[in-house]
């Protein structure tokens, strides 16, 4: 009998054991799966054409990558750059893109598709009883290319405001999504979402926002049976003194998209 009792309290020990080293591993093995993300800040190369308010590069995974850039666009007139990362640095390049280059964006292409989730007619104008008031207007487009710049997908949008210098007002918005089937090179890139978002009057009257996202996807940019995604998010702001500000957010993922580039372009009026 005292036998029994010892064999049993050897067994309560040892499952003890066994249970906290199995608890430990498993929690060791979450904490692997859950790899944090890295943020990181990038700095201009003395190279760069522009430097940028802020660019942060989000790296999610060793195969998703997030571009946050945020900027200022306070004169009138277009201007687009193409943007580098080097990750290693923690730097980025922004190329400007000559007169050629910019001048095939101002218009809208003929493929492009118009966003959901609109709850007015984007071309009906806000009234506005107020004459003395002016308008201001912001559009940008963001465009993913390949290796050899050829674009495959691209997200545009504009805002149009009304300010006075206290205030500001909606005036009304619009934009699209573009999806490349066939692109030059013959690969086929589709549109899985192209929607509106927030629409409103922010900082006591003082700020017009709006709010537009698209996510385009492919199966061919290498293999057959490998999917490639890629995602754009724009935010504008437009003020009461007639400036503005806009974030732009491009996500890539899957077979070869560290191939991909980014090409950002800002018109104001």
């Amino acid at each position: 009998m005292k036998n029994l009792k010892v064999l049993f309290v050897l067994c309560l020990i040892f499952s003890a054991i066994f249970s906290s080293v199995a608890f430990s591993s498993s929690d060791e093995k979450k904490q692997s799966n859950e790899k944090k993300e890295d943020i990181i800040e990038l700095n201009a190369t003395n190279e760069t054409g522009k430097k940028f308010k802020k660019i942060t590069l989000v790296i999610k995974d060793e195969d998703t990558y997030e571009i946050h850039l945020n900027d200022e666009k306070a004169s009138n007139g277009i201007e687009g750059y193409d943007i580098e990362v080097d990750i290693e640095n923690k730097t980025y390049k922004a190329e400007k893109m000559n007169k050629m280059e910019l001048d095939s964006y101002i218009e809208p292409t003929i493929h492009e598709t118009k966003p959901e989730n609109e709850l007015f007619n984007e071309n009906e104008l806000f009234s506005i009883s107020n004459t003395s008031t002016k308008v201001g207007w912001i559009e940008v487009t963001a465009i993913t290319r390949d290796p050899v710049l050829v674009p495959l997908n691209q997200t545009r949008q504009r805002l149009n405001w009304y300010y006075d210098g206290n205030r500001a007002w909606q005036n009304s918005r619009n934009g699209g999504c573009t999806a490349y089937a066939p692109t030059a090179l013959g690969t086929n890139w589709y549109t899985s979402s192209c929607q509106w978002g927030s629409y409103s009057v922010i900082d006591g009257g003082r700020t017009v926002i709006s709010n537009l996202s698209a996510a385009y996807y492919n199966w061919d940019f290498g293999s057959n049976n490998k999917r490639t995604d890629v995602s754009h998010n724009i935010y504008l702001e437009g003020y009461r003194t007639g400036s503005s500000n806009y974030n732009t957010t491009w996500t890539k993922s899957g077979e070869g998209s560290f191939l991909l580039n980014l090409r950002v372009v800002v018109n104001k009026g």
